[in-house]
């Protein structure tokens, strides 16, 4: 509808009808579909005997960067919902987070643009952006790469004896992959490594006082926002690398499938790289993943959290990769 007002005091300047029809006619389309929307999602909670019991919406700002003509800010969007089925005693709760990187005019203050990403794997925005707020990442911890493996080639690994099945590991990784055990908390999109904790777990390593995580007692996965519920050795790949090294594991740079054995956890490591192509490459963040087969013997496939990755296939001439060997 276009509604024809009269009557009213106009102010000095009056945008055309032309110029602002497009914009009317976009906005009662929106709200049109909203209610659809709206309508359709109430009948599907009647019919599946479902209630939401409380949503939970909270924006936290990590960076916030002043230029001449915009201001850069940088948070993440955290979401809770806690639902419930009409048969189910007891609620359940869903944690996500969208990284968001928000240009804002410093003339207008008007939001230029939103450019986000999920752990969900849905993003929106230009490619260059998408890599800064690309899930997945953890503290940037610092790894003098060759300095541990030089360390790890000293060690005797025959020196701690512990019983793994690759095999294991890599069933558990494929039941998991794009989801959260409810048996474990989750580190929501910084989850990569606990996750690799827990295929190594299910194949047989055992738990140690540096190398360990609390199980969940509730019916759903729980987000450890506090970040108090597993040791850094089981959460984050940089200190998950220097355990497993001083546990006598071999770190290994990757150049050929001979050097990467299914079941091995495979690791990008921060910094800036030669590949074997001859290629410069730039990583942002530590990222750790399970080797769970390979490729026209030039990729390893790999499964992995944050963001979720099945049988995702890993170059090893345009990479930099690194494993330990269990």
């Amino acid at each position: 509808h276009i509604i024809k007002v009269e009557g009213v005091q106009a102010e000095d300047t009056t945008t055309p009808l032309d110029e602002v029809k497009d914009s009317i006619k976009s906005t009662l389309e929106t709200d049109k579909k909203k209610e659809v929307y709206n309508s359709t999602l109430e009948q599907w909670k009647k019919d599946c005997e479902f209630c939401i019991e409380n949503v939970n919406i909270e924006f936290v700002v990590s960076e916030v960067i002043k230029n001449a003509n915009e201001t850069i800010i940088t948070g993440s969007e955290w979401n809770q919902i806690d639902y419930r089925f009409n048969y189910e005693n007891s609620s359940r709760s869903m944690l996500f987070e969208t990284v968001h990187v928000i240009h804002v005019s410093e003339e207008s203050h008007a939001i230029m643009s939103d450019c986000y990403s999920e752990y969900t794997g849905y993003t929106h925005g230009s490619e260059n952006e998408i890599a800064r707020v690309q899930i997945g990442e953890e503290p940037k911890t610092s790894i003098n790469v060759d300095e541990l493996i030089a360390q790890s080639q000293k060690m005797e690994i025959a020196a701690v004896q512990y019983s793994y099945t690759p095999s294991a590991a890599i069933n558990y990784s494929e039941s998991w992959w794009n989801g959260f055990n409810p048996r474990f908390y989750n580190y929501g999109t910084s989850d990569c490594c606990n996750f690799i904790s827990q295929c190594l777990l299910s194949g047989g390593m055992s738990m140690t006082s540096t190398w360990q995580t609390q199980y969940n007692s509730t019916s759903s996965s729980q987000f450890d926002g506090s970040y108090s519920k597993s040791t850094l050795a089981w959460m984050c790949t940089s200190d998950f690398m220097n355990y497993w090294v001083s546990q006598g594991r071999h770190l290994t740079r990757i150049t050929s499938l001979e050097q990467a054995g299914s079941g091995n956890p495979i690791f990008w490591i921060a910094g800036t790289y030669t590949t074997s192509s001859g290629a410069t490459k730039s990583y942002s963040t530590n990222h750790n993943m399970l080797i769970v087969g390979a490729q026209n013997n030039t990729c390893v496939l790999v499964n992995a959290h944050s963001n979720a990755a099945y049988h995702m296939p890993i170059s090893l001439t345009t990479e930099y990769l690194y494993t330990l060997w269990f």
